[in-house]
């Protein structure tokens, strides 16, 4: 899949988040993004449907997502990479002490294409549950049916 349509769909998330969830103004919230992966599709999403969201926070399991320097093509995205507003870090949705730097901290959580791969998805939903404030969104979308068998 391309660029465009992936990020394109990223994009649609996004809106669908917005809209049933009524999420509004995003300058005060901290905002998580499970699973970013390399091209940071959904946070790119995000910054571009809430340009002044408080805090964008985008994990993934995999250290080398996080770490390469890369450049994105994104002005906005690179632009809020330096000023902070985007926290990056390497934690497992999985691994519990991998995220207790974020426990109740977190309004809203997103998370696209990447349940399917995660082995214990009940542990990971309870994960997300204690990374949220009371109160707090979350937006998970994946496969149902896994080819892969995962």
């Amino acid at each position: 899949m391309d660029s465009n349509r992936t990020f394109g769909a990223a994009s649609n998330f996004v809106t669908k988040c917005k809209n049933e969830l009524k999420w509004e103004d995003l300058s005060k919230d901290t905002v998580m993004d499970v699973g970013c992966g390399y091209n940071f599709y959904c946070s790119r999403a995000i910054l571009h449907q809430f340009p002044n969201v408080g805090r964008l926070i985008a994990f993934d399991k995999h250290p080398c997502v996080i770490m390469e320097k890369r450049s994105f093509k994104d002005e906005l995205f690179e632009n809020k990479i330096m000023s902070k507003t985007i926290q990056c870090s390497a934690a497992d949705i999985e691994i519990r002490d991998s995220l207790q730097p974020y426990k109740g901290s977190i309004d809203k959580v997103v998370s696209r294409n990447v349940f399917y791969q995660i082995q214990n998805k009940e542990l990971a939903i309870e994960n997300i549950y204690h990374l949220l404030k009371p109160g707090g969104d979350a937006a998970l979308l994946f496969w149902l049916d896994n080819p892969m068998g995962i």
